[in-house]
């Protein structure tokens, strides 16, 4: 990926087959999934990041339909772009989503509980970083995509650990695996807060990208991190809007002028 500040576009799919929500054939949400990937290409991010956002109210493990989806979904559109394409399968079935990111050969894989204990909407979910690096080996034989993990997840209250650092420590120090970290808000929508984004920089040897909350107007008070990631704002309605990518865009481009 290029230089200071990446800019990953979060490609929010609708509600897939699997999900209560789902009313929509594979064919059309591909359909409807490659031309926002096209505007969110055209419009300048350096990385797309596919997750099955509409899948309301998730699950920590999908189920076998979901995961079907999303590696045909991933197929088409790894075919048709030609940046870094990685994969978030929500709420948090990493098996699923490092298995697919390592089968097609994806850049990176997004997982939001890696290590902890954390109450979720979704219930109690357990991180399981022995699992993790486990499966990342047996499948190291197709390709190795990078891990980001986030660091005290949204959506969520952790039992263990307590505080950003100790959380940061184990994600870097105790797992061993983890490629960079996504720091958010408490919630979709919210940025983290300065001072949680100064103490993670400080601290992490590991490449750290906000993951909520970035707005052109917020832009620059990300600059010191090492990329942003950002889904709600890139989009007008359920369509991602290729001005509003382009606003991201031309904010970050204007912090090296």
């Amino acid at each position: 990926m290029p230089g200071h500040l990446i800019f990953i576009g979060t490609l929010h799919l609708p509600p897939l087959p699997g999900s209560p929500s789902c009313s929509t054939s594979l064919e059309d949400i591909l359909c409807s999934s490659l031309e926002n990937a096209e505007r969110m290409v055209e419009g300048g991010v350096d990385a797309l990041l596919i997750e099955n956002y509409g899948d309301k109210p998730y699950l920590e493990r999908v189920c076998p339909e979901t995961i079907v989806s999303m590696t045909v979904l991933a197929r088409e559109i790894k075919r048709e772009i030609s940046i870094p394409l990685g994969i978030n399968v929500l709420r948090n079935d990493w098996r699923a989503g490092l298995s697919i990111a390592s089968i097609l050969k994806l850049d990176f894989v997004r997982i939001n509980i890696v290590s902890g204990l954390y109450l979720t909407e979704t219930g109690v979910i357990t991180g399981d970083p022995r699992g993790i690096a486990e499966l990342r080996r047996k499948l190291s034989f197709s390709g190795t995509p990078e891990i980001y993990s986030d660091v005290l997840v949204k959506h969520s209250l952790p039992l263990y650990p307590r505080d950003l650092e100790e959380a940061i420590l184990d994600l870097s120090e105790r797992c061993g695996f983890v490629d960079a970290l996504i720091l958010t808000g408490r919630r979709t929508g919210e940025p983290p807060m300065k001072e949680e984004l100064a103490k993670a920089l400080e601290i992490s040897e590991l490449p750290v990208f906000v993951g909520s909350g970035v707005t052109p107007e917020r832009v620059k008070e990300f600059k010191d991190a090492d990329g942003v990631i950002v889904g709600t704002y890139l989009k007008e309605g359920e369509e991602v809007s290729i001005e509003r990518v382009r606003e991201i865009r031309r904010a970050i481009d204007s912090l090296s002028k």
